[in-house]
């Protein structure tokens, strides 16, 4: 009975330690982005290579155009395709500083897109950013395609005729 009483101190001691350690390296990251500023290209931290990052593009209406992520759950929309694309680089670049600034890995926040939209993102065609004038941030691959229809349409299935015969079969 008196070790059962022990083992929660010792439980305690070491998430006290992994409190500490993890304080150390949130003070090294804060020493290093002393000199950082924003809107500045940086790499990530640990030598990380650059993340991939996909976006589906579609017209929703005449006039208005979206950008679905797929491996974040991100979205814009403009009133052409460069303004919408344009618009979702800038929100990657956005949430990564402040990922960056507070130490957590980038866009986790945002979690995987539908199924759908990777379904309309495969069947779509390619586009790269350097044809609509765009760079993307420093750090991620990005890959856009756009969708050859929208990705909650279904596709179109005839009727099924039935005759008289087929119901009573």
């Amino acid at each position: 009975m008196h070790g059962a009483r022990l083992e929660p101190c010792k439980l305690f001691r070491r998430q006290t330690r992994q409190f500490g350690a993890r304080q150390n390296s949130k003070s090294i990251v804060s020493q290093q982005l002393r000199c950082w500023q924003p809107g500045r290209d940086f790499a990530f931290p640990g030598g990380m290579t650059a993340k991939r990052l996909r976006f589906v593009i579609f017209q929703d209406a005449p006039g208005l155009w979206l950008v679905r992520g797929l491996e974040h759950d991100l979205a814009a929309e403009a009133r052409t395709i460069g303004q919408a694309v344009r618009s979702i680089l800038r929100l990657v670049q956005a949430h990564t500083e402040f990922d960056f600034r507070h130490n957590h890995a980038p866009l986790s926040a945002f979690p995987p897109s539908a199924q759908t939209y990777w379904n309309a993102y495969a069947a779509g065609t390619p586009i790269p950013l350097a044809q609509l004038g765009l760079v993307p941030p420093s750090g991620w691959d990005v890959q856009a395609a756009f969708a050859t229809r929208l990705p909650c349409e279904e596709r179109y299935r005839p009727p099924t005729m039935y005759t008289p015969a087929a119901r009573c079969a």
